[in-house]
């Protein structure tokens, strides 16, 4: 909302300043941009989530797509909308995820690691190639805070929580190049996955 009340600022400033309009609304008003601070899991954090055995099937379900986009860095919206087709194998047998952004249609690349793979291999493939069942996000998100308890993770988690903890744990906090972090998240330029790095470098 404020990038688009900057954006307009630029339309009255100038409408006064060629006398289409008698007073800027804006004038004198100073936008400021406040970002909220970056929540994400710590290793630690993400083994004991992880590593919870669960029975209830809609907690069974949401800890297997919270745990995919721990690994994948894919936002919900991504991953419930993901179909087999849109998994490769490189020459080595390698596999990975080539798609676009529900979001912003940017075109991202994953490769898919050890514990995303073994999530796959629990799915099989149905009629209209989906690999996840529906479940909604805000029961997505309702899961997540009974199972934070269970896991002693003491954060407001969020299902977006998973991509931020891609992007800081997962991958640059093991070195993984910015500009590749920022190519796997969709991000249309780096400045966006620079931010991470600035909270990583923050918690050093």
């Amino acid at each position: 909302a404020m990038k688009v009340l900057q954006r307009f600022k630029k339309i009255t400033t100038l409408s006064k300043r060629k006398g289409l309009i008698d007073h800027d609304p804006f004038e004198g008003y100073r936008f400021v941009f406040k970002r909220k601070e970056i929540a994400f899991l710590t290793s630690e954090e993400i083994d004991r989530f992880t590593n919870l055995e669960l029975t209830i099937t809609s907690e069974v379900k949401t800890q297997e797509l919270f745990v995919f986009a721990l690994y994948t860095g894919l936002a919900y919206s991504d991953i419930i909308s993901l179909r087999w087709h849109q998994i490769y194998s490189d020459k080595e047998g390698s596999q990975f995820i080539l798609n676009q952004r529900k979001k912003t249609g940017e075109t991202f690349i994953v490769p898919l690691l050890n514990p995303a793979l073994e999530i796959l291999d629990t799915k099989t493939e149905k009629e209209d190639g989906l690999i996840f069942s529906s479940i909604t996000n805000a029961c997505v998100n309702r899961k997540l805070k009974i199972l934070a308890k269970k896991a002693k993770i003491f954060k407001n988690i969020t299902f977006h929580i998973a991509r931020h903890s891609f992007a800081t744990t997962i991958t640059l906090n093991n070195d993984v190049p910015l500009i590749t972090v920022s190519k796997m998240l969709g991000h249309s330029n780096t400045r966006t996955t620079q931010i991470y790095a600035k909270v990583l470098q923050k918690k050093e």
